[in-house]
């Protein structure tokens, strides 16, 4: 690859990174196509993760009952979002390949990771979403019948945006990165 390929790239990538923005109202009687919600997915399943261990599972929810239901076990967090994507891990299969180590909690970090590459993809594709970290977790686990060795990390609602939300405030770099 070119160096101004690679640029070009890289110049695209920080467009969505500092565009995407938390999306808490979505357009009403807009359906995400379920090609879309795969597409995405199928995509964000090749993100890196610990120990190549690939612990993240997904539910995919397109039912309106189900999404009116679990805005009852996570107030104020889904609006009017046409769809969710339950992000879990599967802690067996994630016990296995790095618990031995010692790093039975590396799930959280690996399903953060292909959380923010869904957050992503779906902002490049004209979508929104908003993660949702707030829901009772054995109240949803058992409304959409998880399997008991999954355990919910985040709820993404996802849409198509009915806001433009200003960007909110940053730190200042030399506030976060000490040099040595």
């Amino acid at each position: 690859m070119k160096d101004i390929e690679l640029s070009s790239i890289a110049d695209v990538l920080a467009n969505v990174i500092k565009t995407r923005r938390t999306i808490r109202r979505f357009k009403k009687d807009v359906k995400v196509p379920k090609e879309v919600i795969e597409r995405i997915l199928d995509i964000a399943r090749w993100s890196p993760s610990g120990s190549n261990a690939q612990e993240w599972r997904f539910i995919a929810i397109m039912d309106e009952r189900l999404l009116r239901a679990m805005k009852m076990f996570s107030p104020g967090w889904l609006g009017e979002a046409p769809a969710a994507i339950v992000a879990c891990a599967d802690k067996d299969w994630s016990y296995r390949v790095a618990g031995v180590l010692g790093r039975d909690k590396m799930y959280l970090i690996d399903v953060g990771i292909v959380v923010q590459t869904i957050a992503l993809l779906a902002h490049a594709m004209g979508l929104g979403t908003n993660i949702i970290m707030s829901f009772s977790q054995e109240a949803i686990s058992e409304l959409l019948n998880v399997p008991h060795n999954w355990e919910i990390v985040v709820i993404i609602a996802i849409g198509y945006p009915d806001e433009e939300p200003k960007p909110p405030p940053r730190m200042s770099l030399s506030e976060l990165v000490i040099w040595r």
